[in-house]
């Protein structure tokens, strides 16, 4: 994934985990990714797998697609 990609992700993974008052801990609770790489991956700083996407994007209720479509 590109650098602008990354962060357009991270970007729109933030709002929609906010927009859902979910904490990143309850987002971590949620999807089993741990707290610190929540962090790493809302501010673009982390390589992650289409499977680790899409567990995002599912506990925030959002389709994927809507993370990366610009």
């Amino acid at each position: 994934m590109t650098e602008e990609g990354k962060s357009l992700f991270a970007r729109r993974l933030k709002e929609a985990r906010q927009a859902k008052s979910l904490t990143q801990a309850e987002l971590s609770k949620a999807t089993g990714i741990a707290q610190p790489d929540i962090s790493l991956i809302e501010r673009g700083q982390a390589n992650i797998t289409l499977d680790t996407m899409e567990r995002l994007a599912s506990a925030v209720g959002v389709p994927l697609h809507r993370l990366l479509t610009p």
